[in-house]
């Protein structure tokens, strides 16, 4: 099962890095802010446990060209 790309907003929880906040959509990934760190990519396919899901912008192909 593919995870749903989430949007800005959203708050994550990473194995290694802890609670975290999705700032930033790249082509391949997320740009997330931690609490315990700073911010890091992580690839769309990394398996993070949702806390709070956002809705991401409909427009991501547009989105993505021009981050």
């Amino acid at each position: 099962m593919l995870n749903p790309i989430l949007g800005i907003g959203s708050r994550i929880r990473h194995t290694d890095y802890g609670d975290g906040v999705v700032v930033n959509l790249k082509s391949n990934g997320y740009v997330i802010t931690f609490t315990q760190t700073d911010s890091k990519e992580i690839k769309f396919d990394y398996p993070l446990e949702i806390i709070e899901e956002v809705e991401r912008d409909n427009d991501l192909v547009t989105y993505l060209m021009w981050n």
